[in-house]
């Protein structure tokens, strides 16, 4: 049955097109920006993933013709002479080189995910704190009442606007 559906109906994804041909529409609500958002992530995450999968799966291949390539470039340039060192030389220093970087980007990796993981633990007892003491807040709010006047009574205010020594001296209105 390949048509369209009734009238009524959207198949997966038209909705978005829909979207897409429309432009996003003011709904009042504040939250354009977040549809947007949602929609690029809808559609391009699975774009990104499939990519880098695809790029994961031929990177032996490309790896090894760069292997090859570059061997028959410093073969041909050891045979003419215009290379000092022998090739194998070069490829050492090339491989302790990439190594060395190998090495730090890999520090550097592990030191940005131990530093994101303290960040969303933080995160997570903080979040956690805060709707506990508001669930707290929330079941004992009587008790929070009854018990607020006792622990920090109402302040009474001396002196009168104008009168020295009181809060509302004309120094505190900011005027001489």
């Amino acid at each position: 049955m390949g048509g369209r559906a009734r009238p009524g109906t959207l198949h997966p994804g038209e909705g978005a097109l829909a979207f897409c041909a429309e432009g996003p529409r003011d709904t009042g609500d504040g939250l354009g920006a977040v549809r947007v958002f949602v929609l690029a992530l809808v559609f391009l995450v699975p774009l990104l993933i499939g990519q880098l999968g695809d790029l994961f799966f031929s990177l032996p291949g490309i790896a090894s013709n760069l292997d090859r390539d570059f061997r028959g470039l410093l073969r041909s340039l050891e045979e003419n002479g215009t290379l000092p060192v022998t090739a194998d030389e070069v490829l050492s220093r090339i491989g302790q080189d990439l190594l060395g970087h190998v090495e730090a980007l890999a520090r550097q990796l592990l030191t940005g995910l131990t530093g994101f993981a303290s960040s969303a633990f933080n995160l997570g007892v903080l979040l956690f704190g805060a709707v506990f003491v508001a669930i707290y807040l929330l079941v004992d709010a009587r008790r929070v009442e009854a018990a607020y006047p006792k622990v920090a009574p109402q302040r009474s205010i001396t002196g009168t606007p104008g009168s020295c020594g009181g809060p509302w001296t004309s120094r505190s209105r900011g005027t001489w």
